[in-house]
């Protein structure tokens, strides 16, 4: 009688590599072992391949197969998972007084630690303010530890330079009851008045004055 050799399946190992930045580009790594080699591989009941390295899968459940020389098969499922971009919001602090002092503040989130951030797309800090700015439109970055990117938008406004128009009231037979009364426009209220240019107050009458 003749005795017909017996073959032990072959066995599956795997490695993966989830994706980033919401992009289709996680990979799976299969490698046979046991049973008899030649081995080739497939994913999610495709065509077998002499190779187990199967590149640019978006997140998702995959079913790996291996089979060996003797038609035998083994499996195994496979969670990719894919890390988000981060985001980010910015607030902006307007201009003052026609000078380049206005400022950004941006909040990252989600992603990988740590964010950074920039407003040039070139060059990124760990600090999320940006001071000393010019009055204008800025695209925010902020960039993670995998290399991942969010942006958003923000302006910067021109807070123009406050103008002051007065009238008077004549001071009479030379008294010392003369008055002053300004109007404040354009800048950013509230306002304060002076006439001498050192002294502020939040009433815009001077009284009490002497002709001059």
């Amino acid at each position: 009688y003749f005795v017909v050799p017996s073959s032990n399946g072959p066995s599956i190992n795997t490695t993966q590599i989830n994706g980033t930045c919401n992009a289709p580009n996680g990979s799976i790594t299969a490698v046979g072992s046991g049973g008899t080699a030649p081995y080739s591989y497939n994913i999610n009941g495709g065509p077998y391949f002499a190779s187990g390295v199967f590149n640019n899968l978006p997140p998702g459940t995959y079913a790996v197969g291996v089979m060996d020389g003797t038609g035998c098969t083994s499996g195994a499922n496979i969670i990719l998972t894919n890390a988000p971009n981060p985001t980010v919001t910015a607030i902006a602090t307007a201009t003052s007084c026609n000078l380049d002092n206005g400022t950004i503040t941006a909040n990252g989130a989600g992603g990988t630690a740590p964010l950074q951030y920039s407003i040039n797309g070139t060059t990124f800090q760990s600090s999320n303010v940006f001071n000393n700015l010019a009055a204008g439109t800025y695209t925010v970055y902020v960039g993670d530890g995998s290399g991942c990117f969010g942006t958003t938008t923000v302006t910067i406004i021109k807070t123009a330079i406050p103008k002051v128009t007065a009238f008077t009231i004549a001071a009479t037979c030379n008294n010392n009851d003369g008055s002053i009364v300004a109007t404040g426009t354009l800048g950013q209220a509230p306002y304060s008045y002076s006439i001498d240019g050192i002294a502020y107050q939040s009433s815009n009458t001077f009284s009490n004055l002497a002709a001059g």
